[in-house]
């Protein structure tokens, strides 16, 4: 009986039994000392109680407790398909922006080859039906040397071909058959 004692007297002072230790800790006179201590602001002891430690929560994941596994997982989803939205609206727009830029470009390229050569845009809307001596049959009508059609004007006709003069420029133009 005195080794279980002993035993029980050295777990105490160890620590093992807390309240028991805080208890065996209280100094003698009781309830008085205690009050005493609160009434000092003794840092050990509340006016509740004990003072005890303050543990903070500290999740291992960042799942909101209060949803269920499907709701995890729809609103995931949710959140994959918002991001996915948004990276089609990102592709959408740069291939508008491609599209914009190519459009300009053969624009420009269009407007170089048009300054390069002017008589191209008139040349393809002048068809030539007939040539007798020097009249020349455009479309419905009869032409002549020295008359304009679309801007250029008749400089020669030839058997085989005629020559016209659009903004300084000369062109020939053979019989269509």
């Amino acid at each position: 009986m005195k080794k279980v004692a002993v035993v029980f007297l050295a777990l105490l002072t160890v620590g093992i039994f807390p309240l028991r230790a805080q208890q065996a800790a209280k100094p003698a006179g009781g309830v008085a000392a205690e009050e005493e201590a609160v009434q000092e602001g003794d840092a050990a002891a509340g006016p509740t109680g004990p003072k005890r430690e303050v543990v903070s929560f500290n999740p291992k994941n960042k799942r909101d407790p209060m949803l269920s596994p499907d709701d995890v997982l729809w609103l995931k989803e949710q959140e994959r398909k918002r991001l996915k939205a948004i990276e089609d609206e990102r592709k959408r727009k740069e291939a508008a922006e491609r599209a914009e830029k190519e459009r300009k470009r053969l624009a420009y390229l269009a407007e170089l080859e048009r300054l390069k050569d002017p008589t191209k845009e008139v040349r393809n809307k002048i068809h030539i039906g007939g040539l007798i001596g020097k009249e020349v049959f455009i479309g419905d009508k009869i032409y002549t040397v020295g008359n304009t059609i679309h801007g250029a004007t008749i400089v020669d006709v030839t058997p085989e071909e005629v020559i016209f003069t659009y903004k300084g420029h000369q062109f020939r133009k053979k019989v269509e058959l």
